[in-house]
């Protein structure tokens, strides 16, 4: 667990900033490094029960707190949109084909947990392939996660 390197950093006096690439273990990390992750920004971490959160993305993490013991994380949280993307190209394909519903993905929209999304990013791999989601800033404060800010894909936005 990278909290555990965040606290050695810290008895060797770095005082930088702090990146941890995943936010699946946010709770370890702060279990792990305590105050010396203090600071420390996060890729794939979201607050599912905060503010910013969606009304899903809120009723999902009650129910993975009362089921799992854990709350939601963005690699669990991933299961279900694309469960409701595959729901939505079937439907609109009405095939169950996987090569029409392959065909039918980058042209849909469908309701993530996250509102409004569908598939982009062709400039950077040559096909729509990549769900757009929000891309999520979250930072330790006061040993909490803390969402910063969900910033929405110009590509998505086009899309709403």
């Amino acid at each position: 667990n990278v909290g555990h390197v965040f606290r050695e950093m810290q008895t060797q006096g770095w005082d930088g900033v702090k990146i941890a690439s995943s936010g699946s273990e946010a709770e370890a990390l702060v279990n792990a490094g305590g105050a010396a992750v203090e600071g420390t920004y996060l890729g794939l971490a979201a607050v599912f029960d905060g503010e910013n959160a969606t009304d899903t993305q809120r009723e999902l993490n009650a129910r993975a707190v009362a089921e799992l013991g854990q709350p939601l994380n963005q690699a669990t949280n991933a299961a279900w949109d694309s469960v409701f993307a595959l729901k939505v190209a079937m439907e609109q394909a009405n095939s169950i084909d996987p090569k029409v519903v392959a065909e039918t993905l980058p042209t849909i929209t469908f309701e993530s947990s996250y509102g409004p999304s569908g598939f982009g990013h062709a400039d950077t791999y040559g096909l729509p392939n990549q769900m757009l989601l929000p891309v999520i800033i979250t930072q330790v404060k006061d040993g909490k996660m803390v969402e910063l800010d969900r910033i929405v894909p110009e590509e998505l936005k086009s899309k709403m």
